[in-house]
């Protein structure tokens, strides 16, 4: 507790000091902006007889010098955050952030009735409380740094330093980041199409983990690649034991249809080889999709596994306004004591802009970014935002060999308002069946849920 307070007190005096960086940034941008008035001034001065016409070309040269040779000018605006650039494109600095507050009410029938009654109820949540920094210096360089106080703790986002521009690599990064697996847990929890990712993406994605990791895409941006080592870590990004895990992670994607940015095809697969120490176990848990409960519905607690395989092929189709996104989770384990269960889940999300929007496919990250409404929202000027519909499947089978956690088969139905580029209103129902849990009673869940959300 001590070094979370210590490590969050550091984190809010690092984001003070950039705050007052960029203050300072955007004042002097400003101060920028003002120099061109000084031409005019001499410009007034010259009509008015101030001063001599060799006296005024000599002040404009020399005025015209100082702005040239001024290479600490930055340029200050807006663009989904505020965004510094120097005047030589040397230095670009992003700032930003999210607030997510969710509500939840969740009712349950049959045997969960009676025996998880924890699992009933209403409640709030901060689901996310985010800020961040990321940035390119000296054109080659990048960097994020990105914290949330999620549930009044301090986690680790993304902590990571990038090299950029390397001839046959394209791009590499070392520190703490979301290993490159599942299009659904690659798209920004701000931009998917639901409050929370589906059942088998909690399940089996591995997340964030330190390490390195290569990524660059081809073919005018028609094929994309992602490959990395990680070593497991806390929410901190740290590890140290005598027994550390490692997972060898790759991603490739490709487009083999592409007509326009509201027409594609993506395909798309993930893999990852999971390193299991003795010392260690694993285990394969997921919430009903509904982050305000701290229950995990379906759970297989932690087994002893030598070796852990990931794959999973993923593919989106977005023609105008309507889109479908789905992605199929095949989990081999080798597990002596566990009789080497084989685990897998799929999910299939679609949806519909009754505005006309679409979804924003991101080419040269493979996956999804910010929807963009034709007209945002003003409650005094024409224009309401764009409104989506969706749908949603998703089931997970942790029940094989000698372990069993449980199914699940989850239909959720979901709309969304977005009133500007940067501002959701979100609602999901659910229905849950929880089914074959070896010691725990089955049943079904009714899940009504709504977020309010900004992000920049």
């Amino acid at each position: 507790m001590d070094r979370l307070r210590s490590q969050g007190r550091a984190f809010v005096w690092l984001f003070s000091v950039l705050m007052v960086m960029l203050l300072f940034l955007v004042q002097s941008a400003l101060a920028d902006e003002e120099k061109p008035v000084t031409e005019e001034i001499l410009e007034i001065m010259r009509s008015e007889g101030q001063i001599t016409e060799e006296q005024y070309k000599e002040l404009k040269e020399k005025a015209k010098k100082e702005h040239e040779e001024d290479e600490s000018t930055f340029r200050a605006y807006w663009q989904d955050g505020v965004r510094l650039d120097s005047k030589d494109n040397k230095l670009k600095i992003k700032f930003g952030g999210r607030i997510f507050l969710d509500w939840t009410q969740i009712d349950t029938e049959g045997k969960l009735d009676r025996k998880r009654p924890d699992l009933q109820g209403h409640g709030v949540e901060i689901r996310s409380a985010r800020l961040y920094s990321e940035g390119t210096i000296y054109e080659a360089v990048q960097y994020k740094l990105e914290y949330d106080f999620e549930g009044g703790n301090l986690n680790a986002k993304n902590v990571w330093i990038g090299l950029t521009k390397i001839p046959y690599v394209g791009n590499i990064r070392f520190g703490y980041m979301k290993e490159p697996f599942s299009l659904d847990e690659l798209t920004s929890g701000s931009y998917i199409t639901f409050m929370e990712r589906a059942l088998p993406v909690e399940a089996f994605a591995p997340g964030r983990n330190t390490g390195v990791q290569l990524l660059n895409s081809a073919l005018d941006d028609r094929i994309t690649w992602k490959v990395g080592a990680f070593q497991d870590t806390d929410e901190f990004g740290n590890a140290f034991s005598n027994s550390s895990d490692y997972n060898i992670t790759a991603r490739v994607t490709g487009l083999p249809w592409y007509a326009d940015k509201d027409k594609l095809l993506h395909l798309g697969l993930s893999y990852s080889h999971q390193f299991r120490s003795p010392a260690n176990q694993v285990r394969f848990a997921s919430r009903p999709e509904a982050h305000n409960t701290s229950d995990e519905t379906v759970d297989t607690r932690d087994f002893d596994a030598d070796d852990v395989d990931l794959f999973a092929p993923e593919l989106a189709l977005v023609f105008g306004p309507f889109s479908v996104q789905a992605e199929y989770f095949y989990v081999p384990i080798k597990s002596d004591s566990g009789g080497d269960p084989t685990y897998d889940g799929f999910y299939i999300n679609v949806s519909g802009f009754v505005t006309g929007e679409h979804r924003n496919y991101d080419v040269k990250k493979g996956y999804f970014g910010r929807v963009l409404p034709k007209k945002n929202f003003h409650p005094t000027q024409p224009g309401w935002g764009a409104v989506e519909l969706a749908a949603r499947i998703s089931e997970l089978d942790t029940n094989d060999g000698d372990v069993r956690g449980g199914k699940e088969l989850n239909l959720t139905f979901g709309a969304n308002w977005y009133l500007n580029p940067n501002t959701r209103f979100m609602f999901n129902y659910i229905y849950a069946s929880v089914d074959d849990r070896l010691d725990k009673a089955n049943g079904d869940l009714n899940i009504f849920q709504a977020r309010v959300q900004i992000d920049f």
